[in-house]
């Protein structure tokens, strides 16, 4: 789950290699129409899909910061709702993620 759960959707299942194929699609069905989740299978490695694009996100867009001479105040006034994106936006993202 990634949190707040009850907010967002992704739901990653990550099965070993000794998880019974039925126990997955069990999950898989499970998330989806239960709990009302995108469900999404992954190979277990580090870190989750919506983090590794996330932070790929926010590195390019602090090079792009950098670049523009940008304010904390500027960057999240254009990242956050206005894109569709949480209220928290960019910054206070990353702050309460303890980047």
């Amino acid at each position: 789950f990634f949190n707040p759960p009850r907010y967002l959707k992704l739901l990653e299942i990550i099965p070993s290699q000794k998880t019974m194929p039925e126990v997955v699609d069990f999950m898989m069905d499970y998330g989806q129409r239960f709990l009302g989740k995108t469900t999404v299978l992954c190979k277990d490695t580090p870190a989750f899909i919506a983090n590794r694009i996330g932070v790929y996100s926010i590195m390019a867009l602090f090079h792009l910061v950098e670049e523009m001479d940008m304010t904390v105040e500027e960057v999240d006034k254009l990242t956050g709702p206005v894109l569709g994106r949480p209220k928290s936006a960019t910054f206070r993202t990353c702050d309460v993620v303890g980047l």
